[in-house]
């Protein structure tokens, strides 16, 4: 499906089809289940200092984390020569993030800054903000999808699931001199949103042909 890109919708013939054109589970003639994981961890390490930092002075360190795991799990089962049902879940994006840019205590007493290197080589300060910032971000959606082989050549399928999205956040501010400061609109920071909603796909896929297939998907849309 990565190889192929949007062109997966003519062929999908798999449990991804759940999610890449639901018609696509008319081509199944049985019963499976797929799963997908991956891990993708970061971290990153910058340093602050003043504009003395390139002639020696002792810099701070702040660090970035940010582990993502999107993942899918689905299963279909065919019900007779016509009929194909899935079920999936799916996580569309999962963060636990951690950037601290808050500079240990007079390590940045004037201008906060880091230094890093231009194309050419050149040793450069760069202004970067003050903060800190914690994150935790889930969004997932789980639903089931159906299809149904009409002619030769010819299926139709939808999907309908339910997506959330959960996150919670903490942001605080600071200065030049590392001197925390709350925000005048949310002083504690912190920051949560829980909201759902219901949303479905219609798919059609046709193949007149061995060499030639064509898919339309139509996707509703999800605020």
């Amino acid at each position: 499906a990565l190889a192929l890109g949007g062109a997966f919708i003519a062929t999908a013939d798999d449990t991804t089809s759940v999610l890449a054109n639901p018609a696509g589970l008319g081509a199944t003639v049985r019963s499976g289940v797929q799963a997908e994981v991956r891990y993708n961890p970061t971290v990153q390490y910058d340093r602050f200092g003043t504009a003395g930092l390139l002639s020696g002075s002792s810099p701070g360190e702040f660090t970035k984390t940010d582990a993502a795991t999107p993942f899918f799990v689905g299963g279909v089962l065919p019900l007779g020569d016509k009929i194909v049902v899935g079920l999936f879940f799916q996580t569309m994006f999962r963060s636990d993030r951690t950037v601290n840019r808050i500079p240990e205590s007079n390590r940045a007493s004037s201008d906060p800054c880091y230094r890093t290197k231009t194309s050419r080589g050149t040793d450069v300060t760069v202004m970067v903000p003050v903060y800190n910032l914690e994150d935790k971000t889930n969004i997932f959606r789980t639903g089931a999808s159906a299809a149904y082989r009409a002619l030769p050549g010819l299926s139709v399928g939808a999907t309908v699931y339910y997506l959330k999205e959960d996150r919670d956040q903490h942001l605080e501010m600071g200065d030049a001199s590392a001197t925390i400061y709350p925000d005048s609109y949310n002083s504690s920071g912190n920051v949560h949103v829980k909201d759902s909603g219901v949303g479905f796909e219609l798919g059609l896929q046709y193949s007149p042909a061995d060499a030639f297939r064509v898919g339309l998907v139509w996707s509703s849309k999800v605020e």
